[in-house]
């Protein structure tokens, strides 16, 4: 795997530390998609269980920066409350 990769994979994991903050990931997955374009196929086969776990954290992320708006959402929609008022 190419240097830069594996330097934004690092910075990657770094990032999804922090579930509030999640601007600086965004830039580098982004950059990190531009990267993988120039890799040959059995690099990116390598890098799947990579991948994998990145998700994972992401959705994990999600559930705790966004998870509690969701509940909050369903509680008051259940008292016939809306939000939205």
């Amino acid at each position: 795997m190419e240097k830069e990769v594996i330097e934004l994979l690092k910075e990657i994991q770094e990032d999804l530390k922090d579930p509030f903050n999640p601007y600086p990931l965004e830039d580098r997955m982004l950059r990190l998609l531009e990267v993988l374009k120039t890799l040959p196929g059995e690099d990116l086969s390598q890098m799947l269980p990579i991948f994998e776990e990145i998700r994972k954290n992401i959705e994990e992320n999600y559930r705790i920066a966004l998870g509690w708006l969701e509940e909050l959402t369903r509680f008051m929609e259940k008292r016939g409350l809306d939000l939205r008022a």
